[in-house]
């Protein structure tokens, strides 16, 4: 396995992602809309397209090949979490959204 991308995100590419969750009319598009936020930057920062579906569930896209901060990633994931308690769909969303983020960096100090 080749080395992860890692990518910090700035704090336009955090508010996307927030107006991802927050544009939200229904899991689907919580989910969807959020993964494309998230991946946008990632693939720009490997030199690849913008995010498509059919790549990521056919594999061409994989959360392994990408890295992002602990930090970030625990509020993404508590983001969509807490929005998908609107629809009663936490616990699915949690699982879905949770194997479907890049790595986390955890820096050792």
């Amino acid at each position: 396995m080749s080395t992860p991308v890692r990518h910090v995100y700035t704090h336009a590419e955090i508010t996307a992602i927030t107006q991802a969750v927050d544009a939200a009319t229904d899991p689907h598009k919580l989910m969807w809309g959020v993964l494309a936020a998230v991946y946008n930057p990632l693939l720009a920062a490997a030199g690849r397209g913008d995010f498509d579906i059919v790549e990521f569930t056919t594999g061409q896209i994989q959360p392994a090949q990408f890295c992002i901060p602990a930090g970030q990633w625990t509020a993404i994931d508590r983001a969509v979490c807490a929005r998908a308690d609107q629809w009663v769909t936490r616990v699915a969303l949690a699982l879905a959204i949770t194997m479907s983020l890049p790595l986390q960096d955890n820096p050792r100090p």
